[in-house]
């Protein structure tokens, strides 16, 4: 047999080729089916509440470090962010892989995408501080302790969740009342803030002033979106 009719006949024919694509499909469906009933889903609600609780403790550690700029309190911070962040990227892997979720996705991602920048500015405003040699005042002591009362409350209202939306409904909504204070004592810090005729010094504290404000926001914004979930889930 010539070497051309040899390599015709070891060509699979059509029904070779469809056999083979068929049964890629049939394995494909099982395995499906098998994650389907198989496959673990993973806990949100205990994901998202560990996130919150890294974020309350790197605010609680930024309060500390504001009293004696103790230095276990500044490096508190730096890896409660760390984990916050290791935290919001295990929560949006888990939300790639998992065939169903307890609430809306993108709910679950925006949570823990706005929980995680509270985190965020609690290290930017030690860093802030440390860089511009700002000492705490009146007004960065009260916001923080405001922060720190807010993220405790936020910790509690997103394990109440999965069996309790109204509790968690409630105490979300306080948070949202934490952040309203928090603006005032902005608003009235700046009032003081600018009675003072050392511009540079003005503009320091500014920035600080305004990193913990937008920490009060990202957790208003949380809050909100956990009375959104448990709204839904009553």
């Amino acid at each position: 047999m010539a070497e051309w009719e040899r390599a015709e006949s070891l060509k699979p024919t059509f029904f070779t080729r469809l056999r083979h694509a068929l049964l890629k499909l049939w394995q494909r469906w099982w395995h499906g089916l098998l994650g389907l009933f198989w496959t673990p889903r993973p806990d949100f609600y205990h994901l998202l509440g560990e996130h919150a609780a890294r974020v309350h403790e790197a605010v609680a550690a930024l309060q500390e470090w504001m009293v004696d700029r103790d230095v276990a309190a500044e490096a508190q911070v730096a890896i409660s962010e760390r984990a916050a962040d290791q935290l919001m990227e295990a929560i949006d892997d888990q939300l790639d892989k998992a065939l169903s979720a307890p609430m809306d996705r993108e709910d679950i991602h925006d949570l823990s995408s706005e929980l995680d920048e509270v985190a965020d500015y609690a290290k930017a405003t030690l860093r802030e501080m440390q860089i511009l040699e700002v000492s705490s005042d009146q007004f960065t002591t009260e916001m923080v302790a405001l922060l720190v009362n807010g993220t405790d409350l936020l910790r509690s209202s997103i394990y109440h969740l999965a069996r309790d939306p109204r509790t968690a409904r409630q105490q979300a909504r306080a948070v949202r009342k934490i952040e309203n204070q928090v603006e005032m004592i902005y608003r009235s810090g700046l009032h003081t803030l600018f009675q003072n005729p050392d511009i540079i010094q003005v503009l320091k504290h500014r920035e600080v002033y305004r990193h913990l404000s937008n920490a009060a926001d990202k957790l208003e914004r949380v809050a909100y979106l956990v009375t959104r979930i448990a709204t839904k889930r009553m």
